[in-house]
């Protein structure tokens, strides 16, 4: 099956969903300082959702779990606006969901590596438009790409290399290296 998908207009399309999903968040919850945006998907590339944490959120967890400090910074399912903002990403999930039919176990490995660097793309565009701060501001805010039960921590810490300065990289590096 010749997958049938404009990623360039997908891209497009995640790009202005993210900025009015992160908008959205950082409105309803005007006052908090934030330490994490990311988007994440599922290991079959068939939704796009992001998450939010903010500062105080991870401070409590911290002083409930200090001993995970690298797991609670990288992992957006514990973060304190996961999900919320999900609605804004209807476009996307409709494009990505109507392509559930492959050929080949290749053509559906393509498809997915396409949606994520979609995903990682969008984000990055968002981080040199301003979104999250500025350079300096950056340096204390995780930006992820995340794929829920997926397994390629390679794959993984180039996303976060591509999107962070390097001391995040590094904290990334020993979170997955456990």
């Amino acid at each position: 099956m010749t997958i049938n998908v404009d990623f360039t207009e997908l891209q497009n399309i995640i790009v202005n969903e993210a900025r009015s999903a992160f908008r959205e968040v950082m409105q309803n919850h005007e006052g908090e300082k934030f330490c994490g945006f990311a988007l994440y998907s599922d290991e079959s590339a068939m939704t796009i959702c992001p998450s939010v944490n903010s500062r105080s959120h991870l401070h409590n967890q911290l002083a409930e779990m200090p001993d995970e400090a690298l797991y609670l910074k990288f992992a957006t399912a514990e973060w304190s606006y996961e999900y919320e903002g999900t609605s804004q990403f209807r476009q996307s999930n409709s494009i990505i969901s109507a392509a559930d039919r492959f050929d080949s176990e290749s053509d559906f490995y393509n498809f997915r590596l396409c949606v994520y660097a979609c995903c990682v793309k969008a984000l990055k565009q968002l981080a040199i438009e301003g979104l999250f701060g500025t350079p300096k501001e950056r340096e204390q805010i995780a930006l992820l790409f995340s794929v829920s039960d997926f397994e390629d921590p390679e794959m993984e810490l180039e996303w976060v290399a591509q999107l962070n300065c390097a001391s995040i990289t590094a904290e990334f590096k020993s979170y997955i290296n456990g």
